[in-house]
């Protein structure tokens, strides 16, 4: 969360992207509009795909770190989204992991062609 003269902004792409908009006397964040297409498909594949294949393998191991008071919550809210209790995930660590790294390849391989 980002307040910036009195005006609250959420959510670190928007902030980004508030930021840019808001300053644009400073040093820019992305250099230009090609180069916000290409960090904002950067920011949608890490929230979906990566986010996505690391959840189940770290959230049950959140939970004793959150303010006791926030922990029901999260772990109801977690385990509604996928479908099962955490242990459940906790369970399947070696399948999730396996997946992680499928879906680390291609960025990996990329990577590995830039001099």
């Amino acid at each position: 969360m980002l307040v910036d003269n009195g005006r609250g902004v959420a959510d670190s792409w928007t902030i980004a992207n508030y930021l840019e908009d808001t300053y644009r006397g400073r040093p820019l964040l992305f250099g230009g509009q090609q180069e916000r297409v290409l960090t904002r498909f950067y920011n949608q594949w890490t929230d979906v795909t990566l986010h996505g294949a690391m959840g189940p393998l770290v959230l049950a191991d959140i939970v004793p770190h959150l303010d006791p008071r926030d922990r029901h919550y999260f772990r109801v809210s977690r385990e509604a989204r996928l479908g099962a209790p955490l242990e459940t995930l906790v369970a399947r660590r070696d399948s999730y992991l396996s997946s992680l790294q499928q879906v680390l390849e291609p960025p990996r391989q990329t990577l590995a062609m830039q001099p």
